[in-house]
């Protein structure tokens, strides 16, 4: 079903993908975490280091991608971790 749909709206998909991997921010963020689970920490500064990014500009990205659909979350206060949901494939 998930491969129909990529065909049906391959167009929108695929403009959508180019216009968040133009951000550098959210693409570090989707690279970092698109092997699996990351802790939140490792995810936010692998992210700043390699965008050269703030901490506040990082959450406001992660909380983007969460909103697409881009990346998941799971756990609770200091054991929060996240991974990519490979919906726009790098």
């Amino acid at each position: 079903m998930i491969s129909l749909l990529r065909i049906s709206y391959r167009d929108p998909i695929e403009a959508a993908r180019e216009e968040l991997l133009s951000d550098r921010v959210k693409k570090e963020i989707l690279t970092a975490s698109r092997r699996g689970w990351i802790d939140a920490g490792a995810l936010k500064k692998v992210a700043m280091a390699k965008s050269k990014a703030s901490k506040p500009t990082v959450e406001r990205r992660i909380a983007e991608l969460l909103e697409l659909g881009a990346l998941e979350r799971t756990g609770a206060g200091g054991h929060v971790t996240y991974r990519s949901t490979s919906l726009f494939d790098l």
